[in-house]
């Protein structure tokens, strides 16, 4: 882009020239979610410096780099460059006039294009949920987005319509199969002690065993591939500690779920605006309004969607585990029963409101699973 050389701070600045010593002047138009008269005057006055340098020292490229929160700029005299041109991001802080005389020399970048220059590195701040978070009835949320439907890959095998997809996660699901399962099991808990906890006839026939073993090979082998589908995902979400953005980078790689892979570019829900929002103002939504299914790099697209949502439905085909033990004239526990009743309220709450905590939950316990029931 550049013709081969590198991009460099080092033109000749005149001693009575205004603009002398920008490079040693740090711009900082906004920062993330600081956005200030302040700011913007010092936007306008490191335009204004760089019209006298272009009128000065004629360079023949002026690279400004103007992501969605920061300004930062760099100067070259780098021969023979491609000079593009974005008004619509300049304008936020540029007086028209200026815009007009320095526009031909402006090139416009997207962050992971160039490096920053003059950037604070980004920063982790922890707090306290809202209150909000815990008011009853809740906001309202947009439906589950199902996996992208002409997609075929390890990721999401095959197409689930949409439909079907929402109407499985409806509450009633979860709420009746799992109050059922526990009143049935105290109940049943009940008449096989007063019979003295004595096996069931069916439990010693060959039938019973054979399908004993089906269910415990097919739950082994189903939950060793979602935990290697989950553990792909994950190393397609986040490069590891290594990364540039160390922890920032991983809070932002595993806590939210969609748009693009990079820092600043995930797509969230407003609820207050019922509105999906990308702060990235370069990176733009699907064509209605929800995040883009052909982004990659986040977890919801890059398997979440299809393996935890038939994980979610697992969760109901592994109450058979509490009919064997019944059938067995054993008792099940309490802690067995709350865990297969809460399993399930889990799975529908994270994949319904797809929540980012729930990739933990399908990972750590279809790994767990596999090495149990093998």
């Amino acid at each position: 882009m550049l013709g081969g050389a590198a991009p460099h701070l080092g033109s000749p600045w005149g001693a009575s020239c205004p603009c002398r010593g920008i490079e040693r002047k740090k711009f900082r138009v906004a920062q993330q979610n600081k956005k200030s008269r302040h700011h913007v005057a010092q936007g306008r006055q490191l335009f204004s410096l760089l019209h006298c340098h272009v009128h000065c020292h004629s360079p023949s490229v002026i690279l400004l780099y103007i992501p969605t929160t920061t300004i930062d700029v760099l100067l070259t005299s780098s021969l023979g460059a491609t000079v593009s041109t974005s008004h619509s991001r300049a304008q936020q802080v540029l007086n028209p006039s200026v815009l007009e005389a320095v526009t031909p020399r402006i090139l416009l970048y997207r962050p992971r294009i160039l490096t920053s220059v003059n950037m604070s590195g980004p920063s982790l701040h922890i707090s306290l949920p809202s209150w909000s978070l815990f008011k009853f009835p809740p906001d309202s949320a947009p439906p589950a987005l199902p996996p992208l439907p002409d997609h075929h890959s390890f990721a999401s095998p095959f197409a689930i319509p949409a439909d079907l997809y929402n109407d499985l996660l409806s509450p009633a699901w979860p709420i009746t199969i799992a109050t059922v399962y526990a009143i049935t099991v105290f109940s049943v808990n009940a008449s096989n002690r007063k019979a003295g906890n004595k096996p069931w006839a069916i439990s010693k026939t060959r039938l019973f065993r054979a399908f004993v073993i089906a269910h415990n090979v097919f739950l082994a082998v189903y939950s060793a591939i979602t935990c290697a589908a989950m553990v792909q995902a994950l190393r397609h979400t986040w490069s590891g500690a290594s990364s540039q953005n160390g922890l920032v980078g991983a809070v932002d790689a595993l806590c939210k779920m969609h748009g693009p892979r990079g820092l600043g570019d995930a797509a969230a829900y407003n609820p207050s605006t019922n509105l999906w929002e990308i702060k990235n103002g370069l990176i733009h939504l699907g064509a209605n309004g929800s995040p883009d299914p052909t982004d990659v790099g986040r977890l919801w697209n890059e398997g979440l969607a299809f393996w935890g949502w038939f994980f979610y439905l697992s969760k109901f085909y592994e109450v058979l585990d509490t009919f064997i033990i019944l059938a067995k004239g054993k008792r099940s526990s309490t802690l067995q029963t709350y865990h297969h009743a809460g399993a399930m309220l889990c799975m529908w709450a994270g994949i319904r409101f797809m929540s980012p905590p729930i990739w933990m939950f399908v990972l750590v316990n279809s790994g767990i699973h596999t090495l149990m029931v093998s």
